[in-house]
């Protein structure tokens, strides 16, 4: 899954920011900013990258946190013990089902080529 610089989720535009410090300064490897309208998230700790895996799970974590944000369900989105384990069964079946993931467009069907699709 390629990370895209901005996303839009519930009618918001979210900028996602890569910020190497984030560890450093609050101990975590991703953020919601709702006031902002940001995602930050931390590719390396203490200059070792983190997997592609770890990076796309954080991300989808807290996309989960502005998707409950964006419902009003501040109880689910301050509940950590929902949201991880939430985001690492949404990326496992996007994943496992090779959805939207490792470079492949939405509503391409695996096997598929441009001809093919073009044909459609």
């Amino acid at each position: 899954m390629k990370i895209p610089k901005e996303l839009k989720i519930i009618g918001r535009t979210i900028k996602v920011v890569v910020d190497d410090e984030l560890t450093n300064r609050n101990d975590t490897y991703g953020e919601a900013h709702y006031r902002y309208d940001k995602i930050y998230l931390q590719p390396r700790v203490k200059g070792i990258p983190r997997t592609p895996q770890s990076i796309q799970i954080t991300f989808l974590h807290e996309i989960i946190h502005f998707i409950l944000e964006g419902l009003r369900e501040s109880d689910l989105r301050n509940n950590e013990k929902f949201v991880g384990p939430f985001s690492e069964v949404l990326y496992q079946v996007l994943k496992d089902n090779k959805l939207c993931f490792d470079g492949e467009e939405h509503g391409k069907r695996q096997g598929q080529g441009k001809k093919a699709q073009n044909k459609k």
